[in-house]
């Protein structure tokens, strides 16, 4: 198995939405080791974000050449005054604590709805590419909205419609996530903030898990009581 290893040339980077820092440092063997000087205030995490994105340009190029699909992961980071950040793959904004179970009544459903399994891997495309958060979450509630067409219904705006009455969700929670979605959607450079990439995440995570409610129950409509609008 081939490993990468390349230096990475001193660079500026202007995040676009109100910070900054420069980067430099080297890949040896697969792993990388940057120093980044943060120009500008930003959250810890909207900056992490944007070193993986600098540093994945480099390695999304050595992938094309070496035709391997390679993925940047920051494990940890240290500041001038000695204290380190571990990071995992756990959202804050929408991680659970505590035991999960996972009912087989749920894995039977899922195994038997490709627009689930869609949903799903686009929203742990969501979780791992920050500046595609948009793009995944609505591609997301687009394999759902697929399943409320018929045979006699097979206009977008009808379904969206459908999907919307039945699960619960208003339009403007979509119109967000379509926000940040279509400049992706078109080949477009963008950004997002780790503050509002957790709001879209939030969103679709209440939106698929309520879709699976749905499957559970045959797909009927949820009743607003028991599922309050998602805004």
């Amino acid at each position: 198995m081939p490993t990468i290893s390349l230096n990475l040339p001193p660079s500026l980077v202007e995040s676009g939405v109100g910070f900054s820092f420069e980067i430099m440092g080297n890949i040896c063997n697969s792993k990388f080791l940057a120093t980044v000087t943060q120009l500008s205030d930003v959250d810890l995490l909207s900056l992490k974000n944007g070193v993986a994105d600098t540093i994945q340009n480099s390695v999304d190029l050595a992938g094309l050449l070496f035709g391997a699909g390679l993925e940047v992961d920051i494990i940890s980071a240290a500041a001038d005054n000695g204290s380190w950040r571990f990071f995992d793959a756990f959202i804050p904004a929408i991680m659970k604590t505590g035991r999960t179970e996972v009912s087989t009544e749920l894995l039977v459903a899922v195994g038997g709805d490709v627009a689930s399994h869609i949903a799903l891997a686009d929203f742990r495309g969501a979780m791992r590419v920050p500046v595609q958060t948009g793009f995944f979450c609505y591609r997301a509630a687009e394999a759902i909205m697929q399943t409320f067409k018929t045979a006699e219904v097979q206009k977008d705006a009808v379904a969206w419609a459908k999907m919307r009455n039945q699960l619960h969700i208003s339009e403007e929670a979509l119109r967000r996530i379509k926000l940040h979605a279509d400049w992706a959607r078109h080949g477009q450079a963008g950004v997002i903030t780790d503050p509002e990439r957790a709001q879209l995440l939030v969103v679709t995570q209440k939106m698929i898990r309520r879709y699976l409610d749905y499957l559970l129950r045959v797909k009927a409509p949820l009743n607003v009581g028991d599922y309050p609008t998602i805004e």
